[in-house]
C-alpha cells in the first residue's frame, strides 16, 4: 500500500513539473525590420537554447516564466539580454555593432591594413545606374579627392586630362599610369591625320574599355604606394579591375540599354548681315574722319546700299545638332562545380553635337576560372574592342 501511495505522489509531482514549463515564442529582426535567421537564443547562465529560423522566429521551453532571462547574440550585432517577467511572446530588435573590421588594401605586390598604409589611396564606388559615358575617366569626375578630371573637347572619345594632386612636370606628360587587371597601359594614343602631324588627335586610353565592365577603381597617389611601378607611377596610378564570375553563384543574364540626347546649352549671339554692314560702314567712316581720308565707297548715311534682303546664315545652326547616343550591354555569369565564368558584350553608338563627330565602339570580354585542384586554379581572360 505504501508503494502505491509513493508512486501516486511521484506521478503527481512529475505532472506538476511538466505543467510548470512554458513555451516562449518570438521573432528577431534588425533595426530596419528585416528578419535575422541563425540568431542564438539561450537561457542566460545555461547552455539550453535554440536558434531562429529563416523568418527570424524561435520557440523555447522555460521552467520559470517570471524570473528567466534570455540572451540573444548574433555576429555583427550587439548582444541583448531580456528578462521574461511572465511574457510568453517577444519581439526582439538587434542593433548593428559599432565596431567593424579594419579595411585591407590589396596593391600590386601585397596587402596591408588601410591604417598602416602610409600612401594615400582613393576608392571609387561605381554603381549599376551610372549615367552613360563613353569612357571610364568621365566617371571619375568629382568622385575622388585630389583627382582633377577635365576635357577641352566634347567630341566622343576625346582625350581627357586626369591630374592626381596637380601638375608634377613642366616638360612631359602629367597623365597617371593606368593598370587594367594588372597590365600597365600607355596614355598617349595619337591618331594620324591627313592634314599633317600637327593636326593629330589624342584619344583617351580608356576609349576601348566598356565602363559597364568595370568592377572597381583604386587610385594610388603617393610614392610609397606606387614604388613598384618606378618613374611610370610618378603621376599616380589608376588601378582598374574588371568584372568576373562569382564562385558558386547563380547563373544570371543582365541587359541594359540607354538613349541619350545631347545639345549645346547656349549659342553665341552674332550679327545679322544688315547689322554687320551697318557696323562696317560706321567703322569705315570713323576711321576716314580720324585720318582725314575719304572713304573708298560713297557714304551719305542714307543712300549707301545695305543688304536688307540678303539671306544670312548662323553657322552654329548649320554645324551643331542634337546628338543621339545609344548604349547597349548584355552580360552573363554562371558557375559549375569546378569553375565560374563571365561573358559581356557592349555596343555604343555615340554622336557628337558637331556634325561628322561620333564614336562607334564594340566590346567583348570573357573570363573563365577553373579550379583544377585545391592548389591549382587556371584563369583565362579574353577581351576585344573595336572603336571608330
Amino acid at each position: 500500500m505504501k508503494k502505491i501511495v509513493a508512486s501516486i505522489f511521484y506521478l503527481l509531482l512529475f505532472s506538476t513539473i511538466i505543467y510548470a514549463q512554458k513555451t516562449v515564442t518570438g521573432r528577431v529582426t534588425d533595426t530596419s525590420g528585416e528578419p535575422l535567421p541563425g540568431v542564438n537564443v539561450f537561457i542566460s547562465g545555461t547552455t539550453q537554447g535554440t536558434i531562429t529560423d529563416g523568418s527570424g522566429r524561435f520557440s523555447l521551453n522555460v521552467d520559470d516564466i517570471n524570473n528567466t532571462e534570455l540572451t540573444f547574440s548574433f555576429i555583427g550585432f550587439d548582444k541583448q539580454n531580456i528578462k521574461l517577467n511572465g511574457k510568453t511572446s517577444l519581439d526582439v530588435q538587434l542593433k548593428e555593432t559599432a565596431t567593424s573590421l579594419g579595411e585591407v588594401i590589396i596593391y600590386s605586390y601585397g596587402k596591408m591594413k588601410k591604417s598602416d598604409l602610409t600612401g594615400s589611396v582613393s576608392s571609387v564606388q561605381l554603381e549599376t545606374n551610372n549615367p552613360p559615358t563613353s569612357t571610364l575617366d568621365q566617371l571619375l569626375q568629382g568622385r575622388a579627392g585630389g583627382v582633377s578630371v577635365s576635357t577641352a573637347s566634347a567630341e566622343p572619345g576625346a582625350s581627357i586630362n586626369v591630374r592626381i594632386r596637380g601638375l608634377n612636370s613642366i616638360s612631359v606628360s602629367n597623365q597617371p599610369l593606368y593598370v587594367i587587371d594588372g597590365i600597365p597601359m600607355d596614355v598617349g594614343i595619337d591618331t594620324p591625320n591627313s592634314m599633317g602631324a600637327e593636326n593629330d588627335k589624342s584619344y583617351s586610353p580608356l576609349v576601348g574599355i566598356n565602363p559597364s565592365d568595370i568592377e572597381s577603381v583604386e587610385i594610388l597617389k603617393d610614392a610609397s604606394a606606387t614604388a613598384i611601378y618606378g618613374s611610370r607611377g610618378a603621376n599616380g596610378v589608376v588601378l582598374i579591375t574588371t568584372k568576373g564570375g562569382k564562385k558558386k553563384g547563380k547563373s544570371e543574364i543582365t541587359f541594359s540599354s540607354s538613349v541619350t540626347l545631347s545639345n549645346t546649352s547656349e549659342k553665341i549671339d552674332v550679327l545679322s548681315p544688315r547689322e554687320f554692314a551697318e557696323y562696317k560702314n560706321e567703322f569705315d567712316l570713323v576711321s576716314a574722319e580720324g585720318s582725314g581720308e575719304v572713304p573708298t565707297l560713297p557714304y551719305d548715311g542714307i543712300n549707301r546700299p545695305l543688304p536688307q534682303d540678303v539671306e544670312g546664315y548662323n553657322w552654329q545652326d548649320v554645324v551643331l545638332r542634337t546628338a543621339v547616343s545609344q548604349d547597349y550591354n548584355v552580360s552573363m555569369t554562371g558557375s559549375s562545380d569546378n569553375g565560374f565564368y563571365y561573358l559581356s558584350f557592349g555596343a555604343m553608338l555615340a554622336e557628337g553635337v558637331v556634325l561628322n563627330s561620333s564614336l562607334d565602339r564594340y566590346n567583348f570580354s570573357g573570363k573563365y576560372n577553373w579550379d583544377v585542384s585545391d592548389k591549382l586554379r587556371y584563369n583565362l581572360s579574353v577581351s576585344f574592342s573595336h572603336a571608330e
